[in-house]
Order: structure tokens, then sequence, then C-alpha cells
């Protein structure tokens, strides 16, 4: 999925968390290219969102102003996906969960613990990491897709 043309484009990145750890690093080196990308005109904006680890799309945190924020992206990004003849279900998964503090049992989407999402004019046009044709397509490979569309 060539890029050819970043006019309108903004991104969003998704961590998991923003405390020093297993994707700390790798955070910092996105937000970075993603700064840059910015700086030559690459990109009109970006931000960034700390979502966690998951949702469970029937909670009450679901309910809640943040919670349909990020179901409605998932929904878009699903839209993404079915149109683009990509697939979201390796870093995406959804899974069955049981409590036992509470002794309930609930479906939780599972978040990657870094995403990378762009638009065009308001639509997406890519995720990253995501599976398209025979290629696993990272946040990384992804960047560099789009650092080399800056002119």
């Amino acid at each position: 999925m060539a890029l050819t043309d970043t006019r309108g484009r903004t991104v969003e990145v998704y961590v998991r968390s923003l405390a020093p750890g297993y994707e700390h690093g790798g955070q910092e080196e996105v937000l970075e290219r993603v700064r840059a990308c910015a700086r030559r005109g690459g990109i009109d904006a970006y931000d960034m969102y700390v979502w966690g680890s998951g949702i469970d799309p029937e909670s009450r945190a679901a309910q809640t102003k943040f919670g349909q924020f990020i179901l409605d992206r998932l929904e878009k990004f699903g839209e993404w996906a079915r149109g683009g003849d990509a697939s979201l279900d390796f870093c995406f998964p959804t899974c069955a969960r049981h409590s036992t503090v509470t002794d309930e049992s609930f479906v939780c989407v599972e978040f990657p613990s870094l995403t990378l999402v762009e638009f065009e004019n308001g639509e997406v046009k890519h995720v990253a990491p995501c599976h398209h044709e025979d290629e696993v397509v990272t946040v990384r490979s992804r960047l560099r897709a789009l650092e080399s569309a800056i002119v």
C-alpha cells in the first residue's frame, strides 16, 4: 500500500501506556518520526491516545465518552480493513475473559501495544499493524512508507 500524496493527512498514534516498559523506547521512536513527518510537511497534524490493553464493548467504561470514541474508532478501522482487503484480526483479537474477583465473564477486544492510524480528510486510509495481501504491515514499515512519500 504505497503512498503517493500526503496532503490532508493526519495521524493518530495509540499506545497502551505512557510508563516506561516493553514498548516505551519504540513509542518514543515512533512519536519522534511522526513529529519529523509533520515538520517536513508529510502530515498536517498528529495526536496520541492512551487506550490501555483492551475494551469490553458491553462494559460501563465503554459507555463513557472516551469508551464511545474507542468503539467508534474500532468500527472505522474495521470498515477500512473490509474495504481495503486487509485484516486486523491478529492485532485486535476478541477474547473471552473471566474475572476471578467479580466471577463475571466478558468479551474483550485486545489492543496492540502500538498502533498507527492515518486519515485523509477525516477518512481512515491505513491502520498499522495489519495484514494486507501476504504481508504484515508493522507500524515502523508504514512509517517508512509515509516518510518516503514526503517530497
